[in-house]
């Protein structure tokens, strides 16, 4: 059974405001690192006009640390998820 978090997206960019995005996924540990897929699609992120980058934070419900994003990737098939990596920075 899949457990759905939610999740906070928030941009790193100097010199831009945006918003942070609340989004639900999964987060896998997979190593020292963690894979979140996250229930919003690449279409979902295109509409909101929110890119996420490497370097992006994000603040997962129930974890004990800040992500730092690693790699953005969406699926393959339709809908295109999003899949972040992400690295644990700071803890909460």
């Amino acid at each position: 059974m899949k457990t759905i978090r939610d999740i906070t997206v928030f941009s790193t960019q100097s010199g831009v405001r945006t918003k942070a995005r609340n989004c639900q996924g999964v987060i896998s540990r997979d190593g020292d690192k963690y894979v979140i897929q996250l229930e919003q699609t690449k279409r979902w992120f295109d509409i909101s006009s929110f890119t996420p980058e490497p370097g992006f934070l994000l603040i997962a419900e129930e974890l004990n640390y800040v992500l730092k994003i690693t790699d953005v990737k969406y699926l393959e098939k339709r809908p295109k998820h999003a899949v972040f990596t992400a690295i644990p920075v700071l803890s909460a």
